[in-house]
């Protein structure tokens, strides 16, 4: 095996688990598109693990669509952020009431 593709899979570990945090605390843009994201990555993961550069390229699309919308939707200040205490932030409705 190629060194460099044991560097690549070492690193898969780290990058998969930051996502999965983001899809799971990140509120900061909505759900679907933090997991497309999320999936993308695996399909990026299993295509470069069977070697298929067609199921890499449909991953690498779906990551990259899916991490632009996150990220678009957190810059614009969207009402949500991290949820890591575990309780949800109140929306903007919430606040003018």
């Amino acid at each position: 095996m190629q060194f460099g593709l044991v560097v690549l899979y070492i690193l898969f570990v780290p990058i998969g688990l930051w996502l999965l945090t983001e899809v799971l605390w990140q509120h900061g843009a909505p759900f679907r598109y933090r997991v497309l994201a999320f999936l993308g990555f695996l399909a990026v993961a299993a295509g470069v693990v069977i070697k298929n550069p067609v199921v890499v390229g449909i991953g690498a699309f779906c990551f990259a669509i899916g991490q632009f919308l996150t990220t678009r939707f957190v810059r614009r200040a969207y009402h949500h952020g991290w949820t890591i205490t575990g309780k949800r932030p109140k929306g903007r409705r919430a606040k003018a009431r």
